[in-house]
């Protein structure tokens, strides 16, 4: 099963480069989009600062800045 899953994912990896070189399309029912959160207004309204809501989100004040 391992050697199948490697190869599954590298066919995956092959096709993804395809894609992006523009070899292959995509099905439009393939695609999917997800909103963007705005970071900052959630932060605001439970009222924490950067660095609190980084740590309660597991990620680093940097990525929380950017």
């Amino acid at each position: 099963m391992e050697k199948k899953l490697c190869n599954d994912l590298l066919s995956s990896i092959n096709e993804m480069v395809a894609i992006e070189n523009g070899e292959m399309a995509v099905n439009p029912e393939n695609v999917h989009r997800h909103a963007i959160p705005d970071v900052k207004s959630i932060r605001k309204s439970i009222g924490m600062n950067q660095a609190e809501f980084a740590k309660i989100i597991s990620a680093s004040s940097a990525t929380i800045q950017s």
